[in-house]
């Protein structure tokens, strides 16, 4: 699995997102980060896919993959996780396949 994500200073939580490996269920994320601020549903490569605006997850998995991104905003940076989609799992199954934390006010 791929592992893209900045280093992070976001206090408290950028050590907790920092902690949180790929392979980690949406329970485990959960557990450890809490409710996302918001999450998006989606497919790699969609003309209408806004939950994947940097294309980090088209060198992971094939055009049209479903996926799913939660996002947490704290301070001045957007922590994105990405959960995978794999052929016959439910999305409640999907893995943590990327992360990301995007500073705040930066084009996508």
């Amino acid at each position: 699995m791929l592992l893209s994500g900045c280093s992070s200073s976001g206090g408290q939580f950028g050590k907790t997102y920092n902690s949180v490996q790929t392979g980690a269920t949406k329970d485990q994320v959960r557990a450890a980060m809490g409710q996302p601020d918001s999450r998006f549903i989606g497919r790699v490569g969609s003309a209408r896919n806004t939950g994947d605006p940097r294309g980090t997850l088209s060198g992971t998995f094939p055009h049209g993959t479903p996926f799913e991104v939660w996002r947490y905003t704290r301070g001045n940076t957007e922590y994105r996780m990405y959960f995978g989609a794999a052929p016959g799992l439910a999305s409640s199954d999907w893995r943590l396949v990327n992360r990301e934390a995007v500073p705040l006010n930066v084009a996508p």
